[in-house]
């Protein structure tokens, strides 16, 4: 009978355990990019292998979401649209998060494809193409990383 309760005590407790981790214990939270009162739920690119493969293949992004490249400079950035399959907007930002270039980027289906530069860019936000038009984003506007 004493093995029995013991072994009850146990399992209530690590039961209580698991309850209060998952309660508790904070979520990892997507980072987001905003500019004034729209917002981007972003995937980061920081490595070299992340950029190099960026948004490619993927047949859809959905209108809140983006992908931000971050750069160890401040410098011009190029970007070609091989295998990517969708339009994006390119939005060039310093390292203070200030809008210093965008850019329309369409699918390149050829084996030769335009390079996009981006000035001044320690950042680039890839987003839906069009929505930098929609959301009234201008060079000069800042943006704010949460």
């Amino acid at each position: 009978m004493k093995k029995g309760y013991v072994a009850l005590i146990i399992s209530v407790i690590m039961i209580l355990a698991i309850f209060i981790i998952n309660f508790y214990y904070p979520k990892e939270k997507i980072p987001t990019i905003c500019f004034s009162k729209n917002c981007f739920n972003i995937e980061l690119a920081q490595t070299q292998q992340e950029q190099q493969k960026g948004l490619m293949f993927r047949s859809e992004l959905d209108k809140n979401k983006g992908m931000l490249f971050i750069f160890d400079i401040e410098s011009t950035k190029r970007f070609w649209m091989k295998n990517t399959l969708i339009p994006l907007d390119m939005v060039g930002l310093d390292k203070d998060l200030i809008i210093r270039d965008i850019k329309n980027a369409i699918p390149c289906k050829t084996t030769i494809c335009e390079f996009y530069e981006l000035k001044n860019s320690k950042y680039v936000l890839e987003i839906n193409s069009g929505l930098a038009n929609e959301f009234g984003l201008n060079i000069g506007d800042k943006a704010e990383l949460k």
